[in-house]
């Protein structure tokens, strides 16, 4: 008599992630940031720097632009004046313009941003760790297409998570 194995690869998958555990150091940064959470708190991935280089041949996957991440922010802000945004982008631009146009409703890691070239060692990168686990705490996110950062947040926290297309809308859950 065989027995037929199963191994369901995505489960397993999931249940690392989240047996992961936040270091001493990655909690500590994280502190601060997670105290400005409440139970309606979004998480925005908004990937730039190395992977829109032209250098990088996957650049076109990484191309949705800022403005359909603002479109977005927009919705969802409108829908609760209770909901609060926190971004993760490794854009200086993108911080900065999305915080000075909604304020205190944005919330973001207070990180120094290193700047990143295709193919080359990265530097911040527990400053990277601290908002991969703060994306895990948020109760909803939206995430860059092709970005692991945001697939791994996702599967971290089990959370509910909507890519941005290149179309202005959202695909499928992660």
């Amino acid at each position: 008599h065989i027995t037929k194995y199963k191994f369901n690869f995505w489960l397993e998958y999931k249940n690392i992630f989240q047996s992961l555990v936040p270091s001493r150091l990655v909690y500590e940064k994280a502190k601060h940031t997670l105290s400005l959470f409440n139970k309606d708190t979004v998480g925005i991935h908004i990937r730039r720097g190395d992977a829109t280089n032209k250098q990088n041949p996957n650049c076109y996957n990484y191309g949705v632009h800022p403005k359909f991440f603002d479109k977005e922010i927009a919705r969802i802000l409108g829908t609760s004046l209770d909901t609060k945004i926190f971004l993760a982008t490794d854009s200086v631009e993108c911080s900065s313009r999305l915080s000075k146009k909604y304020g205190d409703r944005i919330i973001t890691y207070n990180k120094q941003f290193v700047e990143s070239e295709f193919n080359s060692e990265k530097g911040g990168q527990i400053d990277a760790m601290v908002e991969l686990f703060l994306l895990s705490k948020t109760q909803t996110m939206y995430a860059t297409s092709w970005s692991t950062f945001s697939e791994a947040a996702s599967k971290w926290g089990d959370v509910d998570t909507k890519v941005i297309s290149l179309s202005c809308g959202y695909s499928t859950s992660l």
